[in-house]
């Protein structure tokens, strides 16, 4: 039988490296999908310290994360619309340039039979412009041709009645009532599209005829009027287009869904095709109202801004910065008293904010009804 050699005892080193190991701290553990796993050379003991480095570590980022709230939100938002003016060049360089002068042409302006589109009208009259004038009232109509004729006699002003919300209004107006015109009236510089319409409640409580008839007044016509007539101005290398807008083309308005969206419609169509006949000596401008004192809205569905005097427009005033605004050759203006002050802020904070910051600001002033 063989003698198993006895283990030596084991030194006094030994026991003291074992003594210690037993007293060290336990490594952090990390927990993972697939189990828990040591944290990788990293032995840090629990108790206050780690309570410490992550109060420190919360305080140090927490300003980080504000500035970048406020960086995302509000400081770079304003900086691009500070700077937006250098991306919102004139449509014109100095070569294309060709000013429209009164007696290179007459101005075509739908609507024109009270509002902002009367006085459109009258201002262009001051300037001495010539005028062809449409609406779907023919009495108002032919009141406001006598009272142009009245008080600008030097001014030439034709009217003529026409639905241009019926389908095909464009075409029909183009081709079927044009030719019947005077010649002075076939050299059209100037197109005011002012002509549209507006239904105030809840998307599902407006009859679905209506909801077509305003996306057929206030687009399909304007589309089918830039359509026809530009292809004139392209031929002269001068012209300019107005179409009229509103603040609702920045957001969407709660109780106004269609309305807003033809608004914004026009707002987009505006400043593409601005952009791309920069270089042919046409521009095209989208005026952009807040409330303004016309027939627009009924007693019972006034919006409750336009019940506050300060933010309230006469129409005077409104048409002419619109008709600044396209004389200035602008891709579009924000009218407004002040100079639209109230109004730019309103279209910047809805830009800075989200859709349903908007939607809300909207509901707010226009009083979405509360059942739908």
């Amino acid at each position: 039988m063989l003698a198993v050699p006895s283990k030596p005892p084991p030194s006094k080193q030994y026991l003291n490296q074992l003594r210690l190991h037993k007293a060290a701290p336990a490594p952090i553990q990390v927990a993972v999908s697939s189990g828990t796993v040591p944290w990788p050379d990293l032995v840090v003991q629990a108790g206050p310290a780690v309570s410490a480095l992550y109060v420190i570590a919360l305080l140090l980022s927490a300003p980080i994360y504000l500035v970048y709230y406020l960086l995302d939100k509000f400081i770079f938002p304003i900086f691009l619309y500070a700077f937006e003016a250098i991306a919102r060049t004139p449509c014109l360089n100095a070569t294309a340039h060709s000013e429209v002068l009164p007696g290179d042409g007459c101005a075509f302006i739908t609507g024109a039979d009270s509002g902002i589109g009367k006085e459109i009208a009258l201002n262009l009259a001051n300037r001495g412009f010539d005028l062809v004038i449409t609406s779907h009232n023919e009495e108002h109509g032919e009141e406001v041709q006598r009272e142009i004729a009245a008080k600008y006699p030097q001014i030439k002003v034709k009217y003529f009645a026409a639905d241009l919300a019926a389908p095909d209004a464009a075409t029909h107006v183009y081709e079927e009532i044009f030719p019947l015109l005077p010649d002075w009236c076939q050299d059209v510089s100037i197109l005011v599209n002012d002509a549209g319409v507006g239904y105030y409640g809840a998307f599902v409580n407006v009859p679905t005829k209506k909801l077509q008839m305003m996306v057929q007044l206030n687009n399909n016509t304007p589309v089918g009027l830039m359509s026809y007539f530009l292809e004139g101005m392209m031929a002269r290398k001068r012209g300019m287009v107005l179409n009229l807008g509103s603040i609702q083309s920045f957001d969407p308005g709660p109780a106004e869904a269609t309305y807003g969206a033809t608004k914004a419609f026009l707002l987009s169509i505006s400043r593409a095709m601005h952009y791309e006949l920069r270089s042919t000596g046409i521009s095209v401008t989208a005026a952009c109202p807040g409330f303004t004192q016309t027939s627009f809205w009924k007693p019972d569905e006034e919006p409750l801004g336009a019940k506050i005097p300060c933010l309230l427009q006469q129409a005077a005033p409104c048409a002419a910065q619109c008709v600044e605004g396209m004389f200035a050759r602008k891709p579009y203006v924000v009218t407004g008293n002040v100079g639209g002050l109230f109004n730019r802020f309103l279209v910047t904070v809805g830009q800075m904010n989200s859709e349903d910051f908007g939607c809300w600001f909207v509901n707010t002033l226009w009083r979405l009804p509360k059942k739908v």
